[in-house]
């Protein structure tokens, strides 16, 4: 799910959450710490600045977790970005 808001006329402010529950069929063959099911959790806050009609500045946080049954393979992560993006 992702909000956009526009305050004044030229910034944007966003946020966005995610969750993905995966589970995996496996052969029979599969040894036995194999991954067979994954959650993932994302959630973000971004603000984009129009400086005029074709170019605009982005800068956004992001955080994402995944969670698995398959041993040490699990991670969480920090994401910043910062955009500089130009549109026709």
């Amino acid at each position: 799910m992702r909000v956009d808001h526009e305050l004044p006329r030229f910034i944007q402010i966003n946020g966005f959450a995610s969750f993905s529950n995966n589970d995996y069929q496996l052969i029979d063959d599969a040894p036995e710490d194999v991954r067979s099911h994954d959650k993932i959790y994302r959630f973000g806050v971004g603000l984009n600045w129009f400086i005029n009609r074709h170019v605009f500045l982005n800068a956004s946080y992001d955080w994402g977790k995944l969670t698995t049954d398959a041993p040490d393979d699990g991670y969480t992560v920090n994401r910043v970005w910062l955009t500089l993006g130009l549109e026709r």
